[in-house]
């Protein structure tokens, strides 16, 4: 049994390392400096870097050039010796930059609802739209309306970061702020599944305090330390205190009035400050308090924000966009954009391996039985007068039958370049138009081929169809419209045949 098991988690292995799914992680942006977390592996891999004072104030980029720098040495600690390598992140941006707000839209249809939601956000916002990105996603939904959640930021600022990023080898797939991340986690307990939540997070930036229903963010609310301290040279425990009572006290009294539901549960993510917090809570609310852990990974709360960034494509219930998203194009989209970069470059380097192989099979061939045609006629002259002609005959024939192998072999090394030659310019075309190949029957390259393969949709499959046809490379392109069929995901499957033409062999 443990033999099968372990053949069975070879199996998986192999699978994982084969997957065109890039690996991505979660990087947060604070004052103080960047944390990142990944998960491709076994356990999550941490890394932190501080900045220099200065770099970063109340969220804003100051120094770009050091900025950068502190990246690079984040990217080096990731990749070491890999310069060149682009790493996905999700960044968590500081909570200080991001507004948000709940509102709700007659439910119009799913065909025009982001037009609806769109139109509501200019109004709502608190910048400008010209100069501002804003996103929404979903909380509830019923037959009369849908209930949503907007977030507002300053363009600039996520240029400003995205630019950087790029400089340092991040590819950045989306832009939240730090409790869309934390509520990720939430979700993973059952016991908060239907109650309402205050999250309370203390950070190097400020505190952080959510309302989470159903483990979805309804309300968000940060107050700095600056505007704590105020004009104080440092914050006192009995004023960290007070404005613990005061700001939990808003944020109760808030649920109350707009939700119409007590807070049932209070959730701290306030490493080093828990006992502290839970002690002033539990004084002057009546209200359950626990710390948040998250058992399963074993990470730290110091490290919950950019784990629960981490976990942004890990969670996904197969949506084109279900969380909010800052960055300038949707997840979605480079997502998708990525998977096909990186399933086009696996599988470019696993068929130069395989053509590699096979050649140097066909030249050792080549090779031994050229060795054993010069022995054996040396073996036939040497023994010319000790046989009789009917032996001698035996022995040409064997003879002729090894000429004829080395001049099989001969042909099929000389055609290997042929055959890359016709299924890179295929790939190629196939990649462009989105199309997935399956299945490829072909006995020979002057034969009629015939390709089973899907596509997104109808469009993607004759604009295939087209395309091979202009190429001048193909001819004889045909998709009969029987072969044309919806699958359960939502593409179209189709059967090709085509014919190379003999001048571009």
């Amino acid at each position: 049994m443990n033999k099968y098991l372990n053949l069975f988690k070879k199996a998986t292995y192999l699978l994982e390392r084969l997957s065109s799914r890039p690996e991505l992680g979660g990087l947060q942006i604070s004052n103080i400096g960047i944390q990142y977390v990944g998960v491709s592996g076994k356990s999550p891999k941490a890394y932190s870097f501080r900045f220099p004072p200065g770099v970063v104030v109340d969220g804003r980029i100051q120094d770009k050039g050091q900025f950068i720098h502190i990246l690079s040495q984040l990217h080096e600690a990731i990749a070491p010796g890999k310069e060149t390598q682009i790493i996905q992140v999700v960044g968590v941006l500081p909570s200080s930059l991001v507004y948000t707000q709940s509102f709700n839209v007659p439910n119009v249809g799913e065909e025009k609802l982001e037009e609806s939601v769109m139109l509501n956000l200019q109004m709502i916002s608190p910048l400008p739209p010209a100069s501002s990105y804003m996103s929404w996603q979903i909380l509830s939904e019923s037959p009369e309306r849908y209930e949503l959640l907007g977030a507002f930021i300053e363009a600039q600022i996520i240029d400003d970061i995205k630019d950087a990023f790029i400089a340092s080898r991040f590819y950045p797939v989306a832009f939240e702020f730090p409790s869309l991340s934390i509520s990720r986690l939430i979700a993973t307990s059952a016991r908060t599944k239907d109650k309402s939540v205050l999250l309370l997070q203390v950070s190097s930036d400020g505190i952080n305090l959510s309302i989470v229903r159903k483990n979805k963010i309804h309300f968000d609310y940060f107050r700095s330390w600056r505007s704590i301290q105020g004009e104080e040279s440092q914050i006192s425990r009995d004023r960290f205190n007070q404005v613990i009572v005061e700001e939990v006290r808003k944020v109760i009294n808030f649920s109350m009035s707009k939700f119409k539901e007590k807070i049932e549960a209070t959730l701290l993510v306030t490493p080093g400050f828990e006992e502290e917090v839970k002690k002033v809570i539990g004084e002057n609310f009546s209200v359950a308090i626990e710390p948040l852990i998250v058992p399963a990974q074993g990470m730290s709360p110091v490290w919950y924000v950019a784990f629960g960034a981490a976990m942004r494509d890990v969670m996904r219930s197969g949506k084109p966009e279900e969380y909010i998203n800052l960055n300038k194009e949707t997840s979605a989209d480079m997502f998708f954009e990525e998977y096909a970069v990186s399933f086009v470059r696996l599988w470019r380097n696993i068929f130069i391996i395989v053509f590699g192989f096979f050649f140097v099979l066909f030249f050792s061939s080549y090779i031994f039985l050229r060795t054993q045609r010069s022995s054996i006629e040396g073996s036939i002259i040497s023994s010319k007068t000790q046989v009789n002609q009917e032996e001698l005959a035996l022995l040409r024939s064997k003879a002729d039958n090894f000429n004829t192998l080395v001049g099989a072999l001969q042909g099929a090394s000389n055609n290997a370049g042929t055959w890359r030659a016709f299924l890179e310019d295929f790939l190629a075309v196939a990649a462009q138009n989105k199309i997935v190949v399956e299945r490829i029957d072909v006995s020979s390259l002057d034969a009629l081929i015939l390709v089973s393969a899907t596509s997104p949709d109808n469009t993607s499959a004759i604009s295939f169809k087209n395309t091979l046809s202009e190429s001048g490379k193909f001819e004889n392109v045909v998709i009969p419209l029987l072969s044309i069929k919806e699958l359960e995901n939502g593409s179209v499957g189709f059967s090709l045949s085509f014919s190379i033409k003999e001048k571009t062999l």
